[in-house]
């Protein structure tokens, strides 16, 4: 959606001293109950990584340590639940109802953003085995293995994630 088509429901109200949305909204299609737990799933699935991400990031001896095959995918990782986490609360933070624009903008790309975090997470599991071959890796504990925990529940939630989000446009219905 074009800003120029946005911008078309957005219209002065019966005053005429004050901009109004009236475009389309979208509601959750089934109870409240079953709206709260997907947000809630939804939000777990982001909130363990980024748990995780900030742990190892803060550990002394996490085994990063100057080693940037390891610590590309974790910053990149973490930036993708720090941005998956604004789009959902952006996504939610409407209540209810949510305008039209926001929910194409947004709903068809949660899918995505989950798959690109699988991705980047997996290339940082896999950098352990390819550093302890270079044997350029010094394993430390416990800060390798919350590293490793950190990138395969990354990957883990990024796949629940990406599953959950993939049919949003069916558990939604239009209002006009």
């Amino acid at each position: 959606m074009k800003k120029k088509d946005r911008l078309e429901d957005i219209k002065l109200d019966e005053s005429e001293l004050h901009y109004t949305y009236q475009g389309g909204y979208y509601v959750w299609a089934e109870d409240e109950k079953s709206l709260v737990k997907y947000r809630t799933t939804l939000f777990a699935y982001l909130t363990v990584p980024v748990i995780l991400f900030l742990i190892c990031g803060f550990l002394p001896n996490s085994g990063m340590d100057g080693v940037p095959l390891l610590i590309i995918p974790f910053a990149i990782a973490f930036v993708i639940y720090i941005l998956m986490w604004y789009k959902t609360v952006r996504f939610f933070a409407a209540g209810d109802k949510i305008r039209k624009y926001v929910f194409e903008e947004t709903a068809g790309r949660f899918s995505m953003y989950g798959q690109f975090a699988v991705i980047v997470s997996g290339l940082g599991c896999m950098a352990i085995p390819i550093l302890i071959i270079m044997k350029s890796f010094v394993w430390v504990m416990p800060g390798s293995i919350l590293y490793l925990l950190t990138m395969i529940s990354s990957v883990a939630c990024g796949v629940m994630f990406s599953r959950d989000t993939a049919g949003m446009e069916d558990r939604y219905r239009f209002l006009e």
